[in-house]
């Protein structure tokens, strides 16, 4: 009776300690994902903005949707402020983060970057006739967007501005007059331009600011999420699909 009784306590333990060896190796296995979660910004034409009927259309959405299809995954867009975003990914509330980003050491402390996918300048942008310069934005406050390079720039440079939380607000502010003047990047500013209500707007270089590079942002602890996107955006490039993406929205800025 005895050893009856110790091999069947002795089966049990085996049992605990195979069910609690699966139960570890089931929390160490990477997650499975075949939906791309991904915090964005519709405000930024042409790179992510919503058409009349409410649909995600622009350069980025093209790239997500492009790389989302390489990789065998859905996506799902979810809309926010832009200072929000790199913290969503942060957080773990979105795998990635496609809203213009430039790459700054400061944003890397963040979030991980894929390769770049495009450069872009910054500029200011001006009234037609206005005798506003890059040497006046001393003196007269210029509208940015909260949490942008463009607002870390103003502030380095002790440069009066105006923060708002959309760039949508940003260029109403120009178009009302309550602005003289805003810093952007190029394609957005361009964009802006080519439409109707932008016609009566012109474009300044900011002298002494760098060529800047545009890339998706991804939680740091998703590396494998890192290398497959990356290994997605050259596949993407070797196809010729990213220049083709860049003539349809940006088609006057060459690419990388």
């Amino acid at each position: 009776m005895g050893k009856k009784w110790f091999a069947i306590l002795f089966a049990c333990l085996l049992s605990l300690v195979f069910a609690g060896c699966g139960r570890e190796q089931m929390k160490a296995a990477p997650k499975a994902r075949n939906r791309l979660i991904v915090a964005t910004c519709p405000t930024f034409k042409p790179f992510e903005f919503k058409n009349d009927h409410g649909e995600y259309e622009g350069y980025e959405i093209d790239l997500v949707r492009a790389i989302a299809g390489e990789l065998g995954m859905a996506v799902e867009f979810k809309d926010m402020p832009f200072y929000q975003a790199l913290d969503y990914v942060k957080e773990g509330k979105a795998d990635i983060a496609a809203a213009s980003i430039i790459v700054t050491e400061e944003r890397a402390k963040k979030v991980n970057f894929t390769i770049p996918y495009n450069v872009t300048d910054m500029v200011i942008i001006v009234k037609e006739g206005s005798s506003y310069r890059a040497e006046d934005m001393q003196g007269s406050p210029a509208a940015v967007e909260k949490g942008s390079v463009y607002e870390e720039y103003a502030v380095k440079h002790g440069i009066p501005h105006v923060a708002y939380s959309l760039n949508t607000e940003v260029l109403d502010a120009l178009r009302d007059g309550r602005q003289k003047a805003a810093v952007m990047d190029r394609p957005v500013a361009e964009d802006f331009m080519n439409e109707k209500e932008g016609q009566d707007f012109r474009i300044h270089t900011l002298p002494g600011t760098p060529v800047q590079s545009f890339a998706l942002a991804v939680n740091k602890d998703e590396t494998e999420l890192l290398k497959n996107m990356n290994k997605a955006i050259e596949s993407l490039r070797k196809k010729g699909k990213l220049e083709i993406f860049r003539r349809k929205w940006i088609p006057d800025k060459p690419g990388v």
